[in-house]
């Protein structure tokens, strides 16, 4: 399974480890949900632990899988909200389909 954004880059999210993996399944639980009161409170509540895996695996915020999947989520629940014009992102794809 592969998480495709609104600029069309995608990432296998089958390839996360096991805490990569639990972050990714809450954060897409949440988004799908629907409690986030605002993208950035969804920014808010997700970003802590995100750093701490990119600090972890040694990379950067800027360069790390899962940020930039949690700033698409950000990004799809305000154009949801109205918070911005645009387009929700494909997110999960499955790459093996015909």
């Amino acid at each position: 399974m592969h998480y495709k954004t609104r600029e069309g880059n995608k990432y296998n999210v089958d390839q996360f480890t096991v805490g990569e993996a639990s972050v990714f399944r809450s954060m897409m639980r949440e988004y799908g949900a629907g409690i986030a009161a605002s993208s950035a409170n969804f920014h808010v509540r997700w970003i802590g632990p995100v750093e701490s895996l990119a600090k972890k695996y040694g990379k950067t915020v800027d360069d790390y899988v899962l940020a930039k999947i949690e700033r698409d989520l950000v990004l799809n629940i305000a154009v949801q909200l109205g918070e911005l014009n645009g387009e929700i992102s494909d997110m999960l794809v499955d790459e093996s389909a015909p």
